[in-house]
């Protein structure tokens, strides 16, 4: 069939070759044509010409010069015809895919028994093929496609088809890989036990082109030597290599982690002298330098001044967690600071330190021992005496040093001098800026809880100043406003007698308020 499309082909495009070359046309043209030959991997192109003059010159873009040439690649060909003068007259293309319906081919099938080479092509139902076996040039007793546990060499296959066409593939150069074996050790890694470094140890002379890891709580990894942190317990850890020869060989090892021992920790108080603070000292075996107290790094001996409960953690070099320790500390000062006012008779206030519990401090004689260090407002306004005079508003703290070293700051403490504007006396209604004239205010619920609502019955002007103040007269809350309804949080403050001081602009309002 193949032989007798050729010969069509060939006195079909003869023919009209020849029907244009008996006389001359009246047009010019040209008609390139192809036909394969040799098992489909040669191709004859044939260019049939019409040509209005008897001299005419055929080229192809191979460079020949012939009606019919003889190609051995696939690609696109064109031809051009020229009269005598050498102009283009016509031209023509012709697209040819050439393909050897037998590609010889071999590749090497893997497997921890043996290779094998296998031939392609192959057709499973009928013998079609037939094979012939090279190795280093040398034709061997070999018809199979199939080539089992073959030694070390340069291969190559002839192939022949049904139709007689053949083809003999690429050399392949087989290296038979050597047997492989694998095993692993691991050490301790680092400064943890539970952290460990493993070796692979394996014995080929193939190359390695994967580490498969597996280290049995749900952990891989492909490095060659890897380190991983375990916790306690028993895991089975596996170890799989694959050679660029396709053997792979697993091996399998139990790893076990012991338990971090713990180490006995104790805290030593040690109060000091005047019982306002407390040297908390960390005891363990052996020492550490690794602590956290409450949760934040810390040496191991802190000195605290807050009653409360205190916790140190202990870890070791690694900060692996080794032990803890928890102890309730009480400070209790001396003695705590105070202010006291002694109204003028007839002269100004005089404000003097006193401790709480007990007499204040003699107004004119320093006591000898003792020193007094007055604040206002945060700023150093008088020392060292206990007492301040005349004394002018403002918000006072006094602190109290002991002969014996002990000392104690005072909490705020408000002094508004008696000629001070109270209850009611508000400038009159035309005074400019009298903005709290005619206000009704209201704090409420009264008793509370500590959340306070301060309610104006009209809006304000300009900022006013809330401040709210204990039965010693200490700030114990203050802030700004222009609000028409303003919270107040007293939910830190103790339950007891309080009140709320609303100034500004020269007035004043007190209201009195209970926390429950």
């Amino acid at each position: 069939m193949m032989k007798t499309l050729l010969f069509l082909t060939l006195f079909l495009c003869q023919t009209t070759l020849a029907n244009a070359s008996n006389k001359p046309a009246a047009r010019w043209s040209v008609n390139a044509c192809s036909v394969t030959i040799d098992c489909g991997d040669n191709a004859l192109l044939i260019a049939t010409v019409s040509a209005a003059e008897r001299r005419y010159t055929l080229t192809w873009s191979t460079g020949q010069r012939a009606p019919v040439i003889k190609v051995a690649h696939s690609g696109r060909y064109t031809v051009t015809l020229k009269d005598s003068k050498g102009m283009i007259r016509a031209r023509d293309t012709v697209v040819i895919t050439l393909q050897n319906p037998v590609e010889a081919s071999i590749k090497v099938r893997r497997s921890p028994s043996g290779d094998t080479l296998v031939a392609y092509p192959q057709y499973k139902y009928l013998p079609i093929y037939k094979y012939r076996w090279y190795r280093n040039d040398t034709l061997l007793r070999v018809s199979s496609p199939v080539y089992p546990r073959p030694v070390s060499g340069v291969y190559k296959v002839e192939v022949t088809g049904l139709m007689g066409c053949r083809d003999i593939s690429a050399p392949l150069v087989y290296q038979k890989p050597d047997a492989l074996t694998v095993d692993f050790s691991y050490t301790q890694g680092g400064c943890s036990g539970e952290e460990l470094a493993f070796l692979p140890i394996v014995n080929t002379t193939d190359s390695i082109i994967s580490y498969q890891w597996n280290f049995g709580d749900q952990q891989t990894s492909t490095v060659r030597d890897p380190v991983h942190q375990f916790i306690e317990g028993t895991y089975t850890v596996s170890l799989a290599v694959t050679t660029l020869g396709g053997l792979t060989d697993t091996v399998s090892r139990q790893v076990t982690i012991p338990p971090v021992p713990r180490w006995e920790v104790s805290i030593k108080q040690t109060p000091n002298a005047c019982g306002d603070a407390v040297t908390l000292q960390v005891i363990t075996s052996p020492e550490v330098d690794i602590i956290e107290w409450n949760g934040l790094p810390g040496p191991a001996s802190i000195t605290v001044d807050k009653s409360g409960k205190y916790t140190a953690f202990v870890y070791d070099s690694c900060f692996q967690f080794r032990g803890a320790a928890e102890v309730d500390v009480t400070v209790t000062p001396a003695f705590y600071a105070e202010i006291r006012r002694i109204p003028g008779v007839e002269g100004p206030d005089t404000l003097v330190a006193a401790v709480a519990g007990g007499e204040a401090f003699p107004t004119g004689i320093p006591p000898a021992g003792y020193f007094f260090t007055w604040y206002r407002y945060g700023a150093v306004v008088s020392a060292p005496e206990p007492w301040i005079t005349p004394a002018v508003a403002g918000d006072y703290k006094v602190l109290i040093e002991t002969p014996a070293g002990c000392s104690s700051l005072s909490g705020g403490y408000y002094y508004s001098p008696a000629n001070a504007f109270r209850l009611g006396n508000l400038p009159p209604q035309n005074e400019p800026g009298a903005t709290l004239s005619g206000v009704s205010i209201q704090a409420y619920p009264n008793p509370s809880s500590g959340q306070v609502y301060l309610k104006f019955d009209k809006p304000l002007d300009k900022q006013v100043t809330v401040q709210v103040l204990d039965m010693q007269g200490r700030i114990r809350y203050v802030r700004t406003t222009q609000q028409q309804l303003q919270l107040l949080d007293l939910s830190g403050s103790l339950p007891g007698q309080y009140f709320v001081r609303i100034t500004g602009d020269g007035m004043q309002r007190i209201l009195p308020l209970i926390i429950q």
